[in-house]
């Protein structure tokens, strides 16, 4: 059995313990946005979905992010539930109620499942969320069935 290397990142005073012990599968010409306020956790989240293949952007606040979804049309958008200027939830409701912008899938991490916050964030038009610590299969195997939802859509 290979040796599984860790490595713990602190958010919110939480320990995220991160497994590369394999690699994501390649998902093909998919782009993603990561949404996320800490660095560390933002280029982890990225370097992963690079790995696994998409074209990555990145945002470090809600507003950032508004903008470049509206620029560059992202098929996922990988978001924190809480940044500097405005709530996952709050971000998630702006992007849906863009006239002109995409439907991205919005992928919402939370530090911890709570029915009210989950009910209020899929009434905002959240497709699906991660809780911490969460591990990297959990994370694309989300984003995959995203991606099987989004071809659905297109064709």
């Amino acid at each position: 059995m290979p040796s599984t290397a860790r490595v713990p990142w602190m958010t919110r005073n939480r320990l995220l313990k991160l497994d590369f012990a394999s690699p994501p599968r390649p998902i093909q010409h998919a782009s993603a946005l990561v949404v996320v306020a800490s660095h560390h956790l933002r280029r982890l989240i990225a370097t992963q979905l690079c790995r696994a293949g998409y074209q990555v952007g990145e945002a470090r606040d809600g507003s950032e992010g508004i903008d470049r979804v509206r620029r560059c049309h992202p098929n996922i958008v990988v978001i924190d539930s809480m940044l500097p200027d405005v709530s996952g939830i709050d971000f998630c409701r702006t992007l849906r109620q863009d006239p002109g912008g995409s439907d991205p899938y919005v992928l919402l991490l939370l530090d911890e499942e709570d029915e009210h916050q989950l009910f209020e964030a899929f009434e905002a038009g959240l497709d699906d969320y991660v809780t911490r610590p969460f591990r990297p299969w959990s994370l694309f195997s989300r984003l995959a069935a995203g991606e099987r939802i989004l071809r659905l859509q297109t064709t």
